[in-house]
């Protein structure tokens, strides 16, 4: 139910979309076996084609979650490792959607 309420926002074409490895996996309508890991690292490094497939599908900035936070409009891509995996768990999505909107580069603000 979360995936289908998840889709449903994305066609609403946001600026920035931000999500744990399995979301995002799942929004992209990724191979599912891409998840099959209790490893988080490899679950993340999973989830990076995913994320660059979703940003290129309705023109967004994709922020992955968790210990490094990799940002993609899926022509660039950051990897913004000073972060905690803790972070994950917190909603800091709408900050990140506050500085994309004062500027028409949407991967710089948000990747900064």
């Amino acid at each position: 139910m979360r995936t289908a309420l998840a889709r449903e926002l994305v066609r609403l074409l946001p600026t920035v979309v931000r999500g744990t490895a399995p979301g995002i996996i799942a929004i992209a309508g990724a191979d599912a076996g891409a998840q099959d890991t209790d490893d988080p690292a490899r679950h993340h490094a999973a989830a990076e084609k995913p994320a660059r497939t979703l940003a290129r599908s309705i023109s967004v900035v994709v922020a992955l979650s968790g210990p490094a936070v990799f940002v993609t409009d899926d022509t660039n891509g950051s990897r913004i490792t000073n972060g905690d995996g803790l972070l994950a768990q917190v909603a800091g999505g709408a900050v990140m959607s506050a500085f994309a909107a004062v500027d028409e580069d949407r991967f710089a603000t948000s990747s900064q």
